[in-house]
């Protein structure tokens, strides 16, 4: 009977998973790390084990040690005293040397003085608006309608008896300017008196319809992103907040007889940017970019009738103000 012997295969073996804690540690002496055989694997944390463990080896049979932070302090200032000039007193220096001017100093009473100085030598432009019609430049309000000739439906004017006295006050003011005209016509927007949070006045005309019939100005605002990073990044920055800005800006002359608006004391022309006017901002803002076009972004920005400037040194910031005031 013939016998059928069968051979076993002999079953694979799976190699055995090598552990971050079977390596030897490095304070252990007299051991050596074992690479792994055949019937082992290595995972990626024994290779950098086997790398921290061959460096430290190396640093320990060296006898090297890494410097504290007071050693590593004293070579440095050894380094700076051997390399740098030696500056005496009355020594300007080097990034003052091209300005004529002595340098300005940092401390509170310093920045007082300069603040006073720039007040006292600009005082025509800080004490406020000159009361006069503007000049017309290259950037003027205009106001295109889409059907000039649409019929408005409009209210009477209001004025709270609270600031009816400002009121007056401020209305001899522009009609003297020659900023308001009185005039008469067949469709007057109402002026609106609305008190201010401090308790000023404010006028607004409201050109609502007039509005909705206009084609609108898509002239951008800046972005505020960028200009609180540059303000932000700077040592010095200073902030001017203009007065009357559109009271600055000229209506075109075509124009000014759709301006017409009335009031509790008559009906008037403005010969100047109304408050209430849906394109005033874009207008603003498209004449102070024209303005300031060569220095937008090096070191000043202007948002609407707010400028920035920022500087790295006083000494930069006081010439830097000199281009804007001038």
């Amino acid at each position: 009977m013939n016998q059928q012997f069968r051979t076993k295969k002999k079953a694979k073996e799976t190699p055995k998973l090598r552990k971050l804690w079977d390596r030897p540690r490095p304070h252990q002496r007299g051991e050596e790390y074992r690479p792994p055989d055949t019937t082992e694997v290595s995972r990626p944390e024994e290779f950098i084990a086997r790398i921290r463990d061959i460096s430290r080896r190396r640093i320990a049979e060296s006898g090297l040690k890494l410097p504290t932070i007071d050693e590593s302090q004293e070579v440095i200032e050894r380094q700076k005293a051997r390399y740098e000039k030696p500056r005496t007193s009355n020594e300007v220096p080097a990034p003052f040397r091209s300005h004529p001017r002595r340098r300005i100093g940092n401390s509170e009473s310093d920045m007082t003085n300069l603040r006073q100085g720039w007040h006292e030598r600009y005082q025509d432009i800080l004490e406020g608006v000159p009361e006069e019609l503007p000049p017309l430049r290259t950037v003027n309000h205009e106001i295109n309608l889409i059907d000039p000739d649409k019929k408005y439906t409009y209210h009477l004017p209001r004025c709270p008896a609270s600031v009816r006295k400002e009121f007056q006050h401020k209305l001899n003011r522009y009609v003297n300017a020659q900023w308001w005209v009185p005039a008469t016509g067949t469709q007057a927007a109402p002026l609106m008196c609305v008190p201010k949070k401090d308790g000023r006045l404010r006028t607004v005309v409201d050109a609502r319809q007039r509005n909705d019939n206009t084609r609108k100005d898509v002239t951008p605002l800046p972005d505020q992103d960028v200009i609180r990073e540059d303000v932000a990044r700077a040592k010095y920055r200073s902030k001017i907040d203009l007065a009357d800005a559109y009271e600055q800006v000229r209506v075109e002359p075509r124009d000014v007889p759709k301006t017409l608006f009335s009031t509790v004391m008559g009906t008037y022309h403005s010969n100047v940017v109304q408050q209430g006017d849906c394109n005033a901002p874009a207008t603003f803002q498209r004449l102070m970019t024209s303005i300031f076009r060569d220095v937008i972004g090096k070191f000043m920005h202007v948002y609407l009738d707010d400028i920035f400037v920022f500087s790295e040194s006083v000494e930069d910031h006081e010439s830097q103000l000199k281009v804007v005031f001038d």
